[in-house]
């Protein structure tokens, strides 16, 4: 059967609650021994679980002192609320491997028909844990666990609608227009085009994205638009191709993607994250197009008309 068949038939089976949760299963055997929380067995059970998260899966946080750093309550016993855990995050990437193989594990164990931690298990793999999606970003261990968070939430949602889980295929487009969303990650370095008309990333890009021969005119050819980047001649929302240095402290964090010009003008009808050029089917995206003081794309999430 289709693992997202099975998903939803459990789903079917166990109801909105999951199951009764338990701990007992044989992680030794895996060489995973001590690397699930007692709050890691207990949310897992749910599939349905908001409060699930990559950290209740580290041995850093085994023995801890019972998850929680502050307790509080209007009566004594069971009505009591905890606030807060002292859950050590995960700083490196061995804990974040390590953790990610104990959660897969954990679930296989718990829920042999719940393929959705290892969607997103071979998607991170796949994907050389956001190579492309998370370049140049300072603290990549800690966006990849945002994200595994994201998608660990996104999935209970899904269970509680009746949804399929997203699968490796889906969780593509998922990191795009999450990274898209984070201010801490920068925006996607293209592969070596130099900045401005006369280099020879221009011609690279003129060329590619016109079908045109190399070699334009100085000053501002027909095709190179005044807010800083290369007009594609094909597409049906014209849109404006980045290019710039990249490098260590001295490039253009903002390069390497196509804007969508109709956005920056205002008069663009698309959702960011189905806005494409036509007919290469390529992401157009939501980012303002003008150009700082410093000469490179200011890139962030408003169209260049409301740029200041």
């Amino acid at each position: 059967m289709p693992a997202k068949k099975q998903w939803l038939l459990a789903r079917d089976i166990w109801g909105l609650d999951g199951m009764e949760s338990l701990s007992t299963y044989d992680m030794g055997a895996a060489g995973l021994q001590g690397s699930v929380t007692a709050k890691g067995w207990f949310e897992l059970g749910n599939p349905g679980s908001m409060n699930l998260c990559l950290k209740q899966f580290s041995p850093h946080n085994i023995g801890t002192s019972s998850g929680y750093t502050r307790r509080f309550s209007l009566a004594e016993g069971e009505a009591a609320n905890n606030v807060g855990d002292d859950l050590k995050e995960i700083s490196d990437m061995d804990s974040f491997d390590f953790a990610m193989r104990a959660m897969c594990h954990a679930a296989r164990m718990a829920m042999p028909w719940n393929y959705s931690f290892l969607a997103l298990d071979g998607f991170l793999r796949n994907s050389k844990y956001g190579k492309v999606e998370l370049a140049g970003c300072a603290n990549k261990v800690t966006e990849l666990v945002n994200f595994v968070n994201h998608v660990l939430g996104l999935n209970a949602q899904n269970w509680i609608a009746k949804e399929p889980f997203l699968s490796a295929q889906d969780l593509k487009g998922e990191l795009d227009m999450w990274a898209q969303s984070r201010p801490s990650i920068p925006f996607r370095v293209n592969d070596g085009l130099s900045a401005g008309p006369s280099g020879s990333g221009y011609n690279k890009a003129w060329q590619k994205n016109t079908g045109n021969k190399p070699n334009p005119p100085h000053g501002q050819p027909s095709n190179w638009s005044n807010r800083g980047g290369y007009k594609s001649g094909y597409q049906r929302n014209t849109a404006l191709q980045n290019s710039g240095a990249s490098g260590s402290g001295a490039g253009n964090p903002n390069t390497g993607k196509v804007i969508c010009r109709d956005y920056n003008q205002g008069h663009c009808n698309k959702h960011f994250s189905s806005c494409t050029i036509q007919p290469s089917g390529q992401k157009a995206w939501h980012i303002c197009s003008a150009l700082k003081s410093n000469g490179f794309i200011c890139g962030s999430y408003h169209p260049a008309i409301h740029h200041k």
